[in-house]
């Protein structure tokens, strides 16, 4: 519904180190975007995506 980009798979294509997607300031992570649907690997890619947005609203009252 927000437009994201999906991949071969189905899944939400994440565009950057941070798991953003196409949609600017959209993250994802965990089962929604990789085929390997694993409890750790989802907590991994939810602590990235985490780091990427936190990234991205300190830069935003900065720039």
């Amino acid at each position: 519904k927000l437009g994201c980009e999906l991949n071969e798979f189905n899944l939400i294509k994440t565009t950057n180190v941070f798991n953003e997607t196409s949609v600017k300031g959209v993250y994802a992570a965990g089962d929604i975007t990789s085929p390997m649907q694993v409890i750790a690997a989802a907590v991994f890619q939810g602590s990235v995506a985490a780091g990427g947005l936190n990234h991205s609203l300190i830069m935003e009252d900065f720039v």
